[in-house]
């Protein structure tokens, strides 16, 4: 740290920098600050935490960290894949952060004509449910429950946000008890003398009363869950399992290994790999193609013919060699 301090300091003083040498006093300075902080006496800490779009690598400054679940991480990219679930081409492709949430990326896997996407939960966030909505598009997605293992969660309460009322699986209601800046609603808190005479408490709260907080986008979670548990959703989830093949055989013809560094030349192969899979798929003979929408599929859940439905997909791509 105190030579990349050293040439940070002669960096400085120089006034007729090449392009490319201010270039690399900026790559120097983001990765001397990145990781290691300096106190008040001049002495080196490590960062507690991880720098948000950490630069891993001085060769591929693109690369980030990434993680496929809890447990499994990996550096490099992600690639983004949709494909009409019922004929099956891939419709988009994209290279995106490997740091950056699955989500982000829907924006680009849609067009104008677009009416329906179908994903995992990953895709089913608020604010992404709340921004395609503002552009006409249905997200059927489920709902991750979420709360302690076997505690009640949100979804066990009868939200009305017309009424401003929450009521638990006892049948108490509360009353709204938290309000954001702009006078909507934040949250309601369950009494102490109800919750202590209950007796679920158990299977509800630890604390001495339950408290439900709110989303600002929660009408659009309200909505997803109750259509989540009607036969038109399982009806049009049914359709989404046919992008996991799309996925596997995108990985089979290399997709799994960057070819390339940096995420326009990856956009490149995806655009290649994906050109390769729908060209296979057009030359299937006709008693060789699975039924549209895959072995699997059932009715279209309310959704009438001719609707365009896409159905998004994240894979992992890492370096064909160990960049640094």
């Amino acid at each position: 740290m105190a030579h990349a301090r050293g040439v940070l300091e002669v960096l400085g003083e120089g006034e007729d920098l090449s392009e490319g040498e201010r270039q690399a006093g900026e790559l120097l300075t983001q990765v001397a600050d990145q990781d290691v902080k300096i106190d008040e006496e001049g002495r080196f800490h490590l960062r507690h935490g991880v720098t948000k779009d950490r630069v891993i690598s001085v060769t591929d400054l693109e690369m980030r960290h990434g993680r496929k679940s809890k447990h499994r991480c990996f550096d490099g990219y992600k690639f983004h894949v949709s494909e009409d679930p019922e004929t099956e081409p891939i419709t988009g492709v994209a290279m995106g952060w490997a740091s950056e949430h699955d989500a982000e990326s829907l924006p680009q896997m849609v067009d104008d004509d677009t009416e329906v996407v179908i994903g995992d939960g990953v895709y089913g966030t608020a604010d992404m449910r709340a921004k395609m909505d503002a552009e006409g598009i249905q997200v059927v997605a489920p709902q991750r429950p979420a709360g302690r293992k076997g505690m009640f969660t949100k979804a066990d309460f009868r939200i009305d946000l017309n009424q401003a009322t929450c009521r638990c699986p006892a049948g108490a209601t509360a009353s709204p008890a938290y309000r954001r800046k702009d006078g909507a609603l934040k949250g309601f808190r369950f009494s102490r003398a109800d919750c202590e005479r209950c007796d679920l408490k158990v299977q509800c709260t630890r604390s001495p009363y339950r408290i439900v907080n709110l989303h600002s986008q929660e009408k659009h979670l309200l909505t997803a869950r109750e259509f989540q548990g009607t036969e038109d959703f399982r009806a049009l989830y049914r359709l989404r399992p046919t992008v996991e093949r799309k996925i596997a055989e995108m990985v089979r013809h290399g997709m799994r290994r960057a070819r390339y560094m940096g995420m326009r030349r990856g956009d490149l192969q995806a655009l290649f790999t994906a050109a390769v899979v729908n060209l296979k798929r057009n030359h299937v003979p006709d008693s060789h193609r699975s039924p549209p929408g895959g072995p699997v599929a059932g009715p279209r859940g309310g959704v009438a013919e001719g609707t365009r439905i896409v159905t998004p997909k994240a894979g992992r791509v890492t370096p064909l060699c160990g960049l640094r």
